[in-house]
C-alpha cells in the first residue's frame, strides 16, 4: 500500500500481489490531518515574542470568522487560546470536535515578519496542563480564568508559511513544505 499527502489531499493506492494488477484509490480533500511541525527555533523564538494574532475558524454554516487573540503557544507548535463561551468563535468549538481555522501572527509593518497558518481547532479540558502555557505568558488572565464561562481550544497547524523582510540578502520565506 502506497499512501502521500499534498496540499490537504490525501491519496492511498494498494495493489495485488497475486500477480494480477489491481489498484485502487481513495481521495480525502481536508485538512491536511498530520501537523506541521517543522519550524526553526528562528520563527519559534518569534511566536514567543508575539502576543497576539488574527484567529479565523470555519463557522457551523462554513462561513469564516476571523477575531483578534491573545495567544500562546508550545514548541510543537500548538497554539492555546482562552475565549467565553458567548463569543462567535465558540459555537463551533462547542458543536464540533475538530474545526477547520487559520491563523496570522505579525500583522504590524514595523515588524517586517509574519507567519500565515493554516490548521485544526479543538476545546481542550479545564485541567488541561496546556493551560498553564498560557497563563505563563499571561498571568494576569488567571485571576479572571471563570470557568465554565470561559474556555480553553487549541489550534495545531497543517501548514505554515514565515516571511521575514528583515534579512541582509531581502525578503526570505520558509513553510511547512521546506
Amino acid at each position: 500500500m502506497k499512501c502521500c499527502a499534498m496540499s490537504g489531499i490525501l491519496y492511498v493506492f494498494a495493489g495485488s500481489s497475486n500477480g494480477r494488477t489491481s489498484t485502487f484509490g481513495v481521495e480525502y480533500r481536508g485538512p491536511n490531518p498530520w501537523p506541521a511541525t517543522n519550524m526553526n527555533q528562528e520563527i519559534l523564538a518569534y511566536l514567543k515574542s508575539q502576543r497576539v494574532g488574527v484567529f479565523a475558524i470555519e463557522m457551523l454554516d462554513g462561513s469564516p470568522h476571523a477575531a483578534t487573540v491573545h495567544y500562546a503557544n508550545t514548541d510543537g507548535p500548538v497554539f492555546i487560546f482562552e475565549t467565553d463561551r458567548v463569543y462567535r468563535k465558540s459555537e463551533p468549538l462547542l458543536a464540533r470536535k475538530e474545526s477547520r481555522a487559520s491563523m496570522v501572527v505579525g500583522s504590524n509593518e514595523g515588524d517586517m515578519k509574519t507567519l500565515q497558518l493554516d490548521g485544526i481547532a479543538s476545546m481542550i479540558a479545564e485541567d488541561s496542563p496546556l493551560l498553564e502555557t498560557y497563563f505563563a505568558k499571561f498571568p494576569e488572565k488567571k485571576a479572571k480564568y471563570a470557568p465554565p464561562k470561559s474556555l480553553f481550544f487549541t489550534f495545531t497547524p497543517t501548514w505554515w508559511r514565515f516571511t521575514d523582510w528583515t534579512k541582509p540578502k531581502g525578503k526570505t520565506i520558509a513553510t511547512s513544505n521546506d
